[in-house]
């Protein structure tokens, strides 16, 4: 009777262990180990959910950084070895989001509409701005200064769509200039420029 209630104990635990194992398993295949951020929008309506790797296969894979939608929105980018996640902002009205990643050194600003379903390189859309402004076109004459051009995502600065951004470019006189700007994504507008040098 004792050796036929210890071989039940021990059926329960092997059993148990077995059951642990696969959920485990699961967890891992599911990236649940490689969630290095988690964020709901502000109206709740989705949540995003940032890898350390790629896991867009049964099998997480070492590589690159995946950013994954869920709730309204069910989307998924898989970014290539290279870029790291470096932060991602969500917009006070639930529509826009900034992400900001770090390749070569680099940072990117990619903006993501989740109204018009749209993706888009913030870089190139504030630089397009900017020149229109004679505060920046007298300073960068040459393409060489264009390329110097780098910028931060600091935070939205109204409910829509107006966020507040650093800059920094070496002038033509081979000067450093930084300073901060309001930049409407709706719009394109640039205002408030405040040189800081």
């Amino acid at each position: 009777m004792k050796r036929s209630h210890n071989s039940k104990k021990i059926i329960i635990a092997i059993s148990i262990l077995f059951l642990v194992a696969v959920l485990l398993f699961i967890a891992w295949m599911k990236g649940v180990f490689y969630i290095i951020e988690k964020q709901k929008s502000p109206n709740g309506e989705i949540t995003t959910t940032v890898y350390n790797r790629d896991i867009s296969d049964t099998f997480p894979k070492n590589t690159g950084f995946t950013i994954k939608d869920s709730g309204s929105s069910k989307r998924t980018k898989i970014y290539s070895d290279g870029y790291t996640f470096e932060d991602l902002w969500w917009s006070p009205c639930s529509e826009y989001m900034i992400v900001s990643t770090i390749c070569d050194e680099e940072r990117y600003l990619e903006l993501k509409h989740y109204t018009k379903n749209s993706v888009a390189n913030l870089n190139v859309y504030l630089n397009m701005s900017m020149s229109g402004y004679e505060e920046f076109t007298t300073l960068m004459t040459k393409t060489e200064n264009w390329e110097t051009l780098k910028f931060i995502f600091l935070n939205w600065v109204d409910e829509k769509a107006t966020m507040k951004v650093k800059f920094t470019f070496t002038d033509y006189n081979n000067n450093q200039n930084e300073g901060t700007f309001h930049y409407n994504c709706e719009t394109g507008n640039i205002c408030n420029i405040l040189f800081e040098n």
